[in-house]
């Protein structure tokens, strides 16, 4: 187990492919000191660091099954037959919007302030080698893959947070967002020489420029598309971005709710809160369905007394608060 007081020591081995096991290592390495800072306790970061390793190895063998069938990474993040990569892909996003408690914000502000060091970019660098190499094991490579994927897509998401209604308005949607972070991880892996280059490439930065000059391209195409559509088709895409833009400032366990109650709206299937629970377990875990169902009931009566204005916001910052208040500070 990973000691941080003696960072010599390796973490446990759980069948966590060998070198994404060695980006694990390089980056506990490197946030250890912002743990200590942020107050979490130690038993508690010890235990998270542990699961984050077991899901690791469940992801690299659904990815690795995905791509045997031919099935990409977007893809495979809605299929059923993959629910680990399904789980890992919704709370990538349910965490953008979650609130924090004190020590967890400390922690992430901490993170942000050290991004940039060279050893994570290094550990970066080496993630997106795995991705390109055409001799790595398929679980390694394909996880490897499915990570530099989901790298793409957070950062196009928090790229392109405050015209997200704007987005919604012509068509691009997550789905759209998913299959350009798909192509851009695609288009990276394809030129491992990149890696090689006299000046050392920034793998994350190339893949989020990539993503919004897609976007961009993408929106400049559907503007005047959109405009020729039928009144009904562009006020369901008003509809969807007006709700989408009430949802963005509730605690992301409160949105799900809500969200998943309008879904038939959208022509969309209304989960049951079990499998709700069960597919945002990162955000729901410990959540009882009798808990569940009383708050969406008070917050339904709210919205009938009080309009869009009797919707809960968020009471403590989440993960794009302080991304945003980074970027501002900037």
């Amino acid at each position: 187990m990973l000691i941080y007081k003696q960072p010599s020591e390796r973490l446990e081995k759980v069948g966590l492919p060998v070198r994404i096991q060695n980006v694990l290592e390089r980056v506990i390495k490197e946030l250890a000191p912002a743990y200590e800072a942020s107050g979490v306790p130690f038993e508690v970061m010890r235990a998270g660091i542990l699961a984050l390793q077991y899901g690791l190895a469940r992801l690299a063998l659904e990815a690795g099954q995905a791509e045997t069938m031919g099935i990409g990474p977007a893809a495979a993040a809605r299929d059923a037959r993959f629910p680990e990569l399904r789980r890992f892909h919704l709370a990538v996003f349910d965490l953008l919007t979650l609130e924090l408690p004190p020590e967890a914000q400390r922690l992430v502000r901490h993170a942000i302030q050290i991004a940039d060091r060279e050893p994570l970019e290094e550990a970066r660098r080496f993630l997106a080698r795995i991705a390109s190499d055409v001799d790595a094991e398929r679980p390694e490579k394909a996880l490897a893959r499915f990570l530099l994927f989901e790298i793409a897509r957070i950062n196009a998401i928090v790229l392109t947070w405050d015209v997200r209604p704007g987005l919604l308005r012509v068509g691009i949607d997550d789905d759209v967002i998913d299959r350009t972070a798909e192509a851009e991880m695609r288009a990276f892996t394809a030129h491992p020489e990149w890696l090689d280059e006299p000046e050392p490439v920034r793998p994350v930065q190339l893949l989020a420029a990539g993503c919004l000059m897609r976007l961009a391209g993408e929106y400049g195409h559907l503007v005047p598309a959109v405009a020729s559509f039928s009144e009904e088709l562009r006020g369901w895409y008003e509809r969807r971005a007006q709700l989408d833009a009430l949802l963005r400032d509730m605690d992301s366990r409160d949105g799900l709710l809500i969200r998943n109650f309008f879904a038939p709206h959208f022509e969309e299937q209304r989960l049951t809160v079990e499998r709700l629970i069960s597919e945002h377990s990162i955000v729901y875990e410990g959540a009882k369905r009798n808990t569940l169902d009383k708050r969406l009931s008070r917050m339904c009566r709210e919205i009938s007394r009080c309009g869009a204005n009797g919707l809960p916001v968020r009471k403590a910052p989440a993960l794009i608060d302080i991304l945003a208040s980074c970027t501002e500070e900037e």
